[in-house]
């Protein structure tokens, strides 16, 4: 995954700039050194060991990891041939979840109703050449968890339900609400401790109507509702640069509870977020922050349109 041309813009800004520090933000990215091994590889954060690597490439293989410290995952069957997707709908059963082993931002998730909906699913990944596989539908809540982290210890720590998601069910948060639940807090830091998370990264679970939360993935990198996270009081930069300079760090795993955050610019696209009328309350300062961001860090503002913009074609 990653254009192998990259190398070469990327090998010329760190010449440049002489960086001490590297920090892909994407997992494709992260891939790409991985696989091209530039000269200032030594200087890429975080370095993953190579027993991680392959479970960092591929969301089936990371939640085999995680279930084996005793974590509860949605059962999983493959999905490579015809017959696969016949036991997968007889044995797990109508919804169903069809899921690609990489993508981002819910864009290989699919929730499928029907054997044509779980066929064309299937079919939709193999032609982006992504390999699937099926989960166990499990209705209920979705949660994030996420922070700082140093070798899976967690450095500072935030947790909350989706409360609006675009696309509903499988998309992104458009919403969160910080939730300070003691059981998802122990299941999450067991996560980051077994991938032996360091730097900045987040997972998400879904919560059953029993209670029980169920692992579904690992996203080592930056997440797009981190705002929510700061506003309820976990300072997460700062910590990442000292944790680059190596400094030492007394960990700090408390934040505000029962937080709401839209989570821009998804709250645009999201009825619910108006309906509630807090789109409209947030709306004002999130565009004057836009038009600051555009004039002083033209090529983020950028970005951010563009994610808006693949969420729109996506979905």
């Amino acid at each position: 995954m990653g254009d192998p041309r990259l190398i070469e813009v990327l090998d010329a800004a760190v010449r440049r700039s002489r960086c001490d520090v590297v920090f892909p933000v994407t997992e494709p990215l992260q891939w790409l050194v991985w696989d091209q091994r530039p000269t200032w590889e030594v200087s890429v954060y975080p370095q993953v060991e190579g027993p991680h690597r392959a479970a960092r490439r591929d969301k089936q293989r990371m939640s085999e990891l995680v279930a084996g410290v005793g974590v509860t995952i949605p059962r999983q069957l493959p999905v490579s041939s015809r017959a696969d997707v016949d036991r997968a709908v007889r044995e797990l059963g109508l919804p169903i979840v069809i899921k690609g082993s990489v993508g981002r931002g819910g864009n290989a998730t699919h929730v499928c109703s029907t054997l044509g909906a779980v066929q064309s699913a299937t079919q939709q990944l193999a032609r982006r050449l992504i390999p699937a596989f099926a989960q166990a539908h499990i209705a209920g809540s979705t949660y994030l968890a996420g922070g700082v982290f140093d070798r899976g210890r967690p450095l500072r720590f935030y947790a909350g339900v989706k409360s609006v998601q675009f696309p509903r069910r499988v998309g992104p948060a458009a919403e969160m609400r910080s939730s300070n639940d003691a059981t998802l807090s122990e299941l999450a830091r067991r996560v980051f401790a077994a991938a032996e998370v360091s730097g900045l990264a987040s997972i998400d679970l879904v919560r059953d109507a029993r209670g029980t939360f169920h692992f579904l993935e690992l996203n080592p990198r930056p997440w797009g509702s981190m705002e929510a996270a700061v506003r309820a009081g976990v300072d997460l930069f700062d910590v990442l640069v000292r944790l680059w300079r190596s400094e030492s760090i007394v960990p700090r795993l408390d934040f505000r509870s029962d937080m709401r955050t839209p989570v821009f610019p998804l709250y645009l696209l999201a009825h619910p977020c108006w309906f509630s009328g807090r789109a409209a309350r947030a709306i004002l300062p999130d565009v004057r922050r836009a038009f600051t961001l555009a004039r002083d860090e033209p090529a983020l503002a950028w970005h951010m349109l563009h994610r808006l913009s693949r969420v729109c074609v996506n979905w």
